[in-house]
């Protein structure tokens, strides 16, 4: 099973939080988006923040938070880096 069909839930949430973590900094990065759902979009959506904030520093970990109507649910997947591949 992907990541993606891991994130599903039954209902799209109105906001989205996306967090990466670097072990050089004691501050993780945070993006909130507004109803981006677990598709297409929402990976292209990570890897684009991936290759934007891509340093040795990185961790291979990104956490994704929705809220909606006062309910709250996260997930975790680990990221793969295919860094300098052919």
């Amino acid at each position: 099973m992907s990541w993606l069909d891991r994130l599903k839930k039954p209902n799209p949430p109105a906001s989205t939080t996306i967090i990466l973590y670097r072990n050089d900094i004691n501050e993780p990065l945070v993006f909130n988006l507004q109803g981006l759902w677990g598709d297409e979009a929402l990976h292209r959506v990570l890897v684009s923040l991936v290759q934007e904030h891509y340093c040795e520093g990185l961790e291979p970990e990104a956490e994704f938070l929705w809220q909606d109507n006062g309910k709250a649910w996260a997930e975790s997947v680990e990221l793969i880096f295919n860094v300098g591949g052919d």
